[in-house]
């Protein structure tokens, strides 16, 4: 269930970490493939 007076961080804390997530794709259809 959902707790709207539960304490959250903002999006800003995660930002960083998304960003660190998506910087490289791990698989893309554009990329030559290795091997």
């Amino acid at each position: 269930s959902f707790d709207p007076r539960y304490d959250t961080l903002p999006l800003e804390f995660f930002e960083p970490m998304v960003r660190r997530v998506f910087s490289t794709p791990k698989r893309s259809i554009y990329l030559p493939s290795e091997g």
